[in-house]
């Protein structure tokens, strides 16, 4: 790929190395534009931040983070460099219902005109970029990090012609849901992930996956040979301070956080409060997470619940130092989705010592492991149960040694197995 006078990507010499010295990294491209573009913040950018930020110096791959500006990739001006190493809010934090693409559908007259001065300024910064532009070569590498089902450089097209040059290609596979459950999620991602995927499944040559479950699911669907890491679950240095949604009481509290959107399954867990609730237990159940889609109906029944304000909460997003706080005080943490690629909030609630309850669903046992408590995902009754138990009495606390590897991974670790992953599909 060398569309007019690029350079080639950074990191390679000419001439003969001597025998002694240390072979260059191998150099790989990493699509951020995503990353700076959303305004919030979810497990996928917290992901790119942070195996950036921990890469270890010494690793025989070299990430070079780009963006493509439609016609060509780029390396990042310092102002991107800055953004990018800049840590935004919470989790969805800002993010609109459905997300910006979402406030986008909506306006389209609003979007074409938008569409239209983003070319032109694009023209116009494509002079200025001149000196940032790469080229891919016969031994660099695409590690497909973020969401680049997003990218203006549909991988449909750009995978076969890197291959054709003999670039590797290595991707982060979060899930690959949209593909078997595509009920579960709105057209427009579909639109863009499905043929993301494909191309992924086709034409890369390793996938790296969070969990055992998703490199299941990506030989499931013939894909590339896989490898498996655990994402970081550092300390954070947060201050808990408690919400100012939360009435001022001391009522037991289940809390669950994520969006509220098909699969995450939040109506098994107000079906299993109402039970709690007739048989007269005082408990709340907190939900966190901005609305999503296909969930008309369930969130005119959360806007519409008697108990809204008082035993059920519902917010769209906190700050970070109010989630904190939740987990730390809440009896239980309830993880009711019907499938995940991971799991962040059973890492999330056990790293602050509170019992979780998760459904069966994914890679849910593999991350909770014997530490959590598990129910179908149907099964309203075992939910009522299984909760109710934790609103007895005083809070519970799970102690360090009850803790899976999955809570004490850090970020460090998990950029360097990474890194080695890379290294091997190097030749290094």
């Amino acid at each position: 790929m060398r569309p007019g006078c690029g350079r080639s990507a950074p990191g390679g010499q000419d001439g003969q190395v001597p025998e002694d010295a240390t072979p260059a990294p191998v150099v790989a491209l990493v699509e951020v534009g995503d990353t700076l573009r959303v305004p919030y913040v979810t497990g996928i950018q917290r992901t790119v931040r942070e195996v950036l930020r921990h890469w270890p110096e010494d690793a025989a791959v070299r990430l070079v983070p780009v963006v493509h500006t439609g016609r060509r990739f780029r390396t990042l001006t310092p102002e991107e460099q800055a953004a990018l190493a800049a840590e935004p809010g919470g989790p969805d934090s800002v993010a609109p219902r459905g997300g910006w693409r979402d406030v986008a559908r909506r306006v389209p007259g609003a979007v074409r005109a938008h569409a239209l001065a983003t070319k032109a300024r694009h023209a116009l910064a494509h002079r200025r970029w001149s000196e940032l532009f790469v080229d891919f070569e016969a031994g660099t590498m695409l590690f497909d990090l973020e969401a680049t089902w997003w990218s203006p450089a549909t991988r449909t097209e750009l995978l076969p012609g890197l291959k054709a040059q003999g670039v590797r290609v290595a991707t982060l596979v979060y899930d690959l849901m949209p593909l078997r459950n595509p009920e579960w999620f709105d057209p427009e991602n579909r639109a863009v992930f499905v043929p993301w995927a494909r191309a992924q499944l086709a034409h890369a040559d390793l996938a790296i996956c969070f969990s055992r479950f998703c490199a299941d699911e990506v030989a499931d669907h013939g894909g590339p040979p896989t490898a498996l890491f655990v994402p970081g679950a550092d300390p954070t240095d947060v201050v808990a301070s408690r919400p100012g949604a939360l009435p001022d009481d001391d009522l037991p509290f289940v809390l669950t956080v994520g969006t509220v959107e098909p699969r995450k399954n939040v109506g098994l867990l107000l079906d299993a409060f109402e039970r709690l609730w007739a048989e007269g237990r005082a408990a709340r159940l907190v939900v966190v997470g901005r609305e999503g889609w296909h969930v008309e109906e369930l969130v005119e029944r959360l806007r519409r619940h008697p108990e809204l304000g008082r035993r059920l909460i519902w917010v769209g997003w906190m700050p970070d130092a109010e989630v904190d706080w939740l987990y730390r005080h809440a009896h239980a943490v309830a993880v009711p989705s019907r499938c995940e690629g991971y799991g962040l909030p059973v890492v999330e609630g056990l790293r602050r010592g509170a019992p979780v309850v998760s459904s069966t669903g994914g890679s849910l046992p593999e991350v909770g492991g014997d530490a959590v408590t598990y129910a179908d995902p149907d099964d309203v009754d075992a939910w009522a149960v299984a909760l109710g138990s934790h609103l007895r009495g005083d809070r519970a606390v799970v102690s360090e040694d009850e803790l899976p590897p999955a809570v004490t991974a850090t970020w460090a670790g998990a950029a360097r197995t990474i890194a080695g992953h890379l290294a091997e599909l190097a030749g290094r």
